[in-house]
């Protein structure tokens, strides 16, 4: 079946579906990134925002890029000329392929700056555009999927990324895609084969993105498949699940390759550093994160920032603001009235609890201070200690 038209036009013209549903929210994304990091546009060659930090790694990044693959034709994961004479091998930190491949083009047509800051616009209009098309396949409603993608690429915690020049963590726009596919896959829902090869795909292209994003993504996908397996047992029999698992790993596993294959290679030759499980506490999350408004709020981030303790505002900033909660509620009150809403609302329900429970990390931790409880006497004196750290 093949549909054309939805909307009429001035003049009695109705706009085809490519239109209403792709051009005319295309371009509202493209101006929301313009306008959300206004005046970036108008000076795009030559500065960067906010403070200097790894902003400056990454134009640097493009510009080494550049010169390795298209001028000395060699890999561009070993810098000889850093930490000379040994080298400096660039898994050491993230790279982020993917969020270079969007920009590096332009290092021809305008230098290293120019490169970066077209990147950082991209990673905010395909973020959109991977969430809207989520969510408008899912309700069939075009203004779900506008809402759902400005909440996502425009949340705090994007912008505060974007502040702080982290352009690998701004590399979130194939994680809608690889939690459509994944979580249809698990459902039955859709054709087998096309939802394989896109939550296949897409996770690879999220390691492309961030290795962190990468372990993480797994972490979660496991699990939540896992416990949804458990539950629905008969899924396991199901052919279609299996057989778009195996589509999957045909179109992830050789991007999956490229993206650890520097870490790998790294690790091989005892470069990696080991590090302990509890080395996490510096940055993970507080409990409060989770409730206080952004300190880039247009009109109470100024006094958050001076009443709460915010030194570490930029990993902190993880509240998700009360439009997208309240509609999270609604979401979950009606689930009922639709039967593909009624394992995929829950499903969503449960991935969020379970990544902010890996935020907080090893111990619990309120306005940016480990939560410890103070024993009673006698427990304290068998114990051998005042005080007892949650973890």
């Amino acid at each position: 079946m093949c549909m054309t038209d939805v909307r009429a036009a001035p003049g009695g013209r109705r706009l085809p579906l490519w239109v209403t549903r792709g051009l005319l929210p295309g371009l509202y994304f493209a101006l929301l990134a313009v306008g959300m990091t206004y005046p970036l546009v108008t000076r795009m060659g030559s500065t960067v925002v906010d403070q200097i930090g790894d902003n400056i790694y990454f134009i640097w990044l493009f510009g080494w890029f550049k010169q390795a693959l298209f001028e000395l034709h060699v890999s561009p994961y070993f810098v000889p000329q850093l930490n000379y004479p040994e080298g400096w091998h660039l898994a050491y930190t993230e790279i982020a392929p993917a969020s270079l491949a969007l920009g590096l083009p332009f290092v021809w047509m305008g230098g290293p700056v120019l490169s970066y800051n077209i990147a950082v616009l991209a990673t905010f209009f395909l973020s959109g555009a991977t969430a809207y098309a989520w969510l408008q396949r899912l309700t069939g409603k075009v203004w779900s999927g506008l809402l759902a993608g400005t909440i996502f690429a425009f949340s705090p915690y994007r912008i505060a990324h974007f502040r702080a020049g982290h352009l690998n963590l701004l590399g979130t726009a194939f994680l809608p895609l690889f939690f459509w596919g994944y979580f249809d896959l698990l459902r039955g829902e859709g054709d087998a084969r096309r939802r394989g090869l896109l939550a296949g795909a897409s996770l690879g292209l999220v390691g492309l993105s961030s290795i962190y994003y990468l372990l993480m993504t797994c972490v979660v996908a496991v699990v939540v498949g896992g416990l949804y397996l458990i539950f629905r047992r008969g899924r396991l029999k199901a052919r279609n699940l299996w057989t778009g698992l195996g589509w999957a790993a045909l179109a992830g596993v050789p991007l999956l390759l490229v993206a650890i294959y520097p870490f790998v290679q790294l690790g091989a030759s005892g470069g990696l550093p080991d590090r302990e499980v509890f080395s996490v506490i510096g940055g993970s999350a507080s409990l409060s994160d989770f409730f206080l408004p952004s300190t880039d709020h247009w009109l109470i981030g100024a006094w958050i920032a001076d009443t709460f303790p915010r030194d570490h505002w930029i990993e902190g900033s993880l509240y998700v603001g009360v439009v997208p909660l309240l509609l999270s509620g609604v979401a979950w009150w009606r689930r009922k009235d639709r039967l593909d809403y009624r394992q995929l609302v829950p499903l969503l329900t449960l991935l969020g609890i379970l990544a902010g429970l890996i935020a907080l990390g090893t111990h619990l931790h309120w306005m940016e201070e480990i939560v410890e409880v103070t024993l009673p006497g006698p427990l304290a004196e068998r114990l051998g200690r005042a005080d007892l750290r949650i973890r």
